[in-house]
């Protein structure tokens, strides 16, 4: 599903020959506000449709979401790298990998219990 936005700014790219910096001031709002209008768009499609799979957080598909009306799937650490909170090298590290945990219904080697998470979190607020 394209917007009618979305070839609008297309158009203009094309039609201008321009880029931000080759463009006149008023080319350049032109262009931005059609880019203002597909970010909401595109953030508004992301964030409703991004999804947080149960289970192995380290697996590629632990991360489900639409962006541009392609359906995605990641992992934790592909998720946190491409978005710039971490480095690859980061994401590769044992630290990093071996303290995803997820809130599972029973034990398991990926996650915690409800009652582990509800003992633990309080130890972590200042003071205590």
């Amino acid at each position: 599903m394209q917007s009618d936005r979305a070839s609008r700014t297309r158009r203009h790219r094309c039609r201008h020959h321009c880029t931000p910096t080759s463009c006149s001031a008023s080319q350049q709002r032109q262009l931005l506000d059609v880019l203002r209008e597909q970010y909401v768009e595109l953030t508004l499609e992301f964030f409703s449709t991004f999804r947080l799979r149960r289970g192995d957080l380290t697996a590629a598909t632990a991360i489900e979401f639409i962006i541009g009306s392609a359906l995605h799937h990641m992992s934790i650490s592909q998720f946190a790298s491409r978005i710039g909170l971490y480095t690859e090298a980061e994401v590769s590290l044992p630290i990093f990998t071996d303290s995803l945990r997820t809130v599972t219904t029973r034990e398991a080697a990926y996650g915690i219990t409800q009652s582990q998470l509800m003992e633990w979190w309080p130890t972590i607020a200042d003071g205590v």
